[in-house]
């Protein structure tokens, strides 16, 4: 391999190592507080914590598992409704993706919605994209520059329930410092050979 080749691979590589995903953390949400016993259901759905979408906590592939804090803990779950998400920054963030954390399972009427509404743009979801019977992140790429980001989820169907276990905010990558440590790369190889 010359020199410069192995110059250019190097800072090919270190542009993957510096552009890592970077998540981001809303200061605060305001949210439909989802639904529980009190509604009828055999399990509790509500938003318990005030901050469930957002603590890296995830539900397993039986939503009704008990994972160590009580049978479905770890989801806030609507039915009846097209839950709006409202996530607010510190700052004006620069986003570039959103990771929507949902359950799936027919026999138990929930279902991924087929359209998420973010900052009001509709994105579709495909009816595939959640094997049955298991939890599974959808992606929905951006960018988006704001300090305010509403997510709603719409499924037009009344009669099942959406569950949603984390929100996850991927900030676009920071590429800015790859490039002079590649070029750094190249010179400090050209200099040796």
């Amino acid at each position: 391999m010359t020199p410069r080749l192995i110059g250019f691979v190097s800072a090919i590589l270190l542009m993957g190592v510096t552009a890592q995903a970077q998540l981001l953390y809303a200061t605060s949400y305001s949210a439909p507080v989802g639904e529980g016993v009190s509604q009828g259901l055999a399990f509790n759905l509500l938003d318990e914590t005030g901050f469930q979408l957002q603590d890296n906590q995830l539900g397993g592939n039986d939503w009704r598992a008990d994972l160590g804090q009580g049978p479905a803990f770890e989801w806030v779950g609507w039915r009846f409704a097209e839950p709006a998400i409202d996530f607010h920054f510190a700052q004006v963030e620069r986003i570039g993706s959103i990771r929507l954390g949902f359950a799936r399972n027919e026999t138990g009427r929930v279902y991924v919605p087929p359209v998420v509404i973010i900052n009001w743009v509709f994105y579709a979801i495909p009816a595939g994209a959640i094997p049955p019977n298991s939890r599974g992140f959808v992606t929905l790429n951006g960018p988006w520059t704001t300090d305010l980001m509403r997510v709603q989820l719409v499924d037009g169907n009344n009669q099942r329930a959406v569950l949603l276990d984390e929100v996850q905010f991927v900030a676009v990558p920071e590429t800015g410092t790859a490039w002079p440590l590649g070029l750094a790369v190249l010179f400090l190889r050209r200099r040796v050979s």
